[in-house]
């Protein structure tokens, strides 16, 4: 497999002319492409009245002109309809693909047909393109060594104040859109031998060497591409999807991995200066030092070596330009697609897919602003304490904002090169129980963690032999009763107890619909209990807890977005304490790590604190309801001076049945509308006359298939039931 390098470009003035010439002809290939849909299209549909004199200056300029309409003004309407473009699954697009035709016609003085016929050409030009890009390769996605963006992207920011809106997230949209295409396109015909061979023979004739395409890599290789030409959101699900590496196979494991290092760095001169913005003053003002070449590069910052006034070595986290807005927009857009799938996929629905993303996009948003992370660094330093074998980076500060990090500067390698481990005279199985036991505390006994714990966020200081956590932009936290009931679930899985372990996990998880408790219970004794007593069954803490995961999706039952973190969190950890000791029985010594850290918490002088603190607080909460109990109870007294005493009704399920009432009104009132529509407009498909040029006939036509359209999906939504049992609250249903 050929790795990545993007190809030294040649310099001087014969460059300068080759470079013109192929854009030229570039440029003559899209016309003569764009020129041969136009006329496909319009030879097939007969409304557009091009007269039987056409000839090849016309056919070029028809090329040439619906070429620029697509570069310049398809921008512009997605710019203000991307929202009903994925609201619509991109049907959309077929109308702007008629607008364009229709500006067109009248550029070129031929007849712009009905509306019917308009919106049949846009469809059609859509697919002759889709089928010409596909065989000739038109926009093939090449390999950038840069981040480059768009005029009107670069307008649309500073005219918004590097703010997101709907403009920016429509534009994102049209960029994200492209791009899917174009690799989707690329990755699906790669593997298709004559196909490929075509495309690749059209694009060295267009394009010569002068370019790097993805064709020819491996298709995990060509993914990690896509990603990170998307951008950081979309890189950031691929890391997410490489911290789950034992579940990929080796290949995609390898280039997953890449995208935790592997991103190309931006200008070090707008690092300065976004730095000195930041800080309000120049930069030697701070630093006495400051390299411009990044030595490491991430999705959303990179990280320049400095030194301070005071000789210490830091380095500055500096956070890449227009990174927010990008991000914002690209979030947005997918919050807008998960809303309308969810609109019409019960199962969305059910698992609450919505709101998952949501959690998603907050902890997101909080790594962007680094006075986070400089705060989570200085209380896992804290709770770290304990440990002499940990270490985490100092922050300075006052060289802290919302998008520069000044930290001090530690050294290491990452924490799974054992080789390197090994050389430099430590004991990677010693390493592995350190850490476990380390991640154990964070997780269940500070309930403060580490909430992306791949290799590429921990490395090991060969020197002082320190775990050091690097990273902290997303921290996760458990309280108290989460924390026990974690550990709890430990504890029971040790003793492999079905009862035990489902009951616990009844107090973990919340239902979304009614969970059967035996058979629950059955599940739990066949696919995690077994796993637990054979663990050379299951091969993995991680494969036990995908068992719990699968039971508990299974059986209506979900855990918290903080507790799902921690498992998580748990099995990256399993990955890493694997490598350094693949034969180390995990559950085991965590099961000891547990037991010897409540050893240590539940002494005599500890619960009596505990118990006098709980104490405390409960009568200061009694204190505080006195007033509020003694008012209750006079007014319960007067009622019954009165001789009447006051009920309260639970109407929850009565507003229910009344909920699918006003659900059936409504829809009874939907229907006569829709009846009235389409008895209206079959009248008026007799009745002559234009507006705009369009026939009303034709309008009516185009009204009355839409209502039928209508009617034929509200028929089925009824037949299928959606939306008319009763919403009530899941239940937990213990008999059988």
């Amino acid at each position: 497999m050929r790795d990545l390098q993007p190809v030294a470009k040649p310099s001087g003035t014969q460059s300068q002319i080759s470079r013109i010439i192929k854009s030229l002809f570039l440029l003559g290939f899209h016309v003569v492409i764009y020129g041969v849909a136009v006329m496909l299209v319009l030879w097939i549909v007969s409304g557009f009245q091009i007269g039987i004199r056409f000839v090849l200056s016309e056919f070029l300029i028809a090329g040439l002109i619906f070429g620029v309409l697509n570069a310049v003004f398809r921008p512009l309407l997605v710019l203000f309809t991307g929202r009903l473009i994925i609201r619509t699954f991109g049907l959309f697009a077929i109308v702007i693909n008629a607008v364009l035709l229709t500006v067109l016609a009248r550029l070129m003085g031929w007849g712009a047909g009905s509306l019917w016929q308009l919106l049949f050409a846009g469809l059609l030009i859509g697919i002759v393109l889709a089928i010409l890009d596909a065989l000739l390769g038109i926009n093939r996605p090449f390999i950038r060594d840069t981040d480059e963006t768009s005029a009107l992207w670069n307008f649309l920011l500073r005219l918004s104040g590097n703010r997101s809106n709907q403009l920016i997230a429509n534009l994102r949209f049209q960029q994200v859109y492209d791009l899917l295409y174009r690799y989707l396109l690329e990755i699906g015909l790669d593997r298709v031998p004559f196909v490929s061979t075509v495309r690749a023979r059209v694009g060295k004739l267009i394009y010569g060497d002068a370019q790097t395409t993805i064709a020819g890599l491996s298709m995990p290789a060509q993914i990690r591409v896509m990603l990170q030409e998307l951008g950081p959101t979309f890189v950031k699900f691929g890391q997410m999807i490489s911290s789950r590496a034992e579940a990929l196979p080796p290949e995609w494991q390898v280039e997953f991995a890449r995208l935790q290092s592997n991103v190309p760095p931006f200008p070090g001169a707008e690092a300065v200066a976004l730095v000195e913005t930041e800080l309000g003053k120049p930069l030697h003002e701070f630093y006495a030092e400051f390299s411009l070449e990044p030595f490491a590069a991430a999705s959303t910052a990179q990280v320049h070596r400095a030194r301070l006034h005071d000789g210490a070595e830091v380095v500055v986290k500096v956070q890449r330009p227009n990174i927010v807005p990008k991000i914002r927009a690209d979030l947005q857009i997918m919050h807008e697609l998960l809303q309308t799938l969810t609109n019409y996929n019960a199962w969305m629905r059910e698992n609450n897919v919505l709101s998952m993303f949501n959690e998603f996009t907050g902890n997101l948003i909080k790594e962007l602003d680094y006075r986070n992370e400089a705060l989570n660094a200085r209380q896992l330093t804290d709770t770290m304490a304990a440990f002499p074998e940990v270490e985490v980076p100092t922050i300075v500060r006052d060289l802290t904002t919302a998008k520069v990090l000044t930290m001090s500067y530690v050294q290491g390698v990452k924490i799974i090169d054992v080789a390197a481990i090994t050389e430099a005279g430590h004991d990677p199985k010693h390493l592995a129980r350190v850490f476990l036991r380390v991640m154990i505390k964070q997780i269940i006994f500070d309930g403060y963690f580490h909430g992306d714990a791949h290799p590429g966020n921990i490395l090991f200081n060969l020197e002082t032999g320190r775990i050091i956590f690097l990273d902290l932009g997303m921290m996760g936290m458990l309280n108290q009763k989460q924390r026990v009931n974690l550990a709890d679930l430990i504890w029971v899985l040790n003793g492999l107890d079905a009862y035990e372990i489902s009951e616990t996990l009844l107090r973990l998880c919340t239902p979304f619909h009614d969970v059967n408790v035996p058979q629950f219970r059955e599940d739990v004794e066949r696919s995690v209990v077994r796993y637990m007593r054979y663990p050379d069954a299951a091969g993995s803490l991680s494969a036990v807890l995908d068992g719990v995961f699968a039971v508990l999706s299974d059986n209506g039952l979900r855990l918290g977005s903080e507790l799902t973190m921690a498992l998580k969190t748990l099995i990256q950890a399993e990955g890493i304490v694997r490598v350094l000791d693949y034969d180390i029985d995990i559950a085991r010594e965590a099961f000891g790590f547990i037991q010897g850290f409540l050893a240590e918490q539940f002494t005599v002088e500890h619960l009596k604190a505990t118990a006098q603190t709980q104490l405390l607080r409960s009568l200061k909460d009694v204190l505080r309801r006195l007033p509020d109990l003694q008012q209750a109870t006079m007014q319960w007294l007067d009622q019954y001076e009165k001789g009447k005493l006051e009920v309260t009704l639970d109407t929850d399920e009565l507003n229910q049945r009344l909920d699918i009432f006003n659900l059936a009104a409504q829809r009874l009132a939907i229907g006569i509308v829709l009846l009235g529509m389409i008895v209206g407009s079959a009248f008026a498909t007799r009745i002559e006359g234009q507006v705009l040029g369009i026939d009303l006939a034709t309008l009516a036509f185009v009204l009355f298939t839409f209502s039928i359209g209508v009617g034929f999906t509200m028929a089925l939504r009824m037949l299928r039931g959606e939306n008319t049992r009763p919403v009530r609250k899941p239940r937990i249903i213990y008999d059988e």
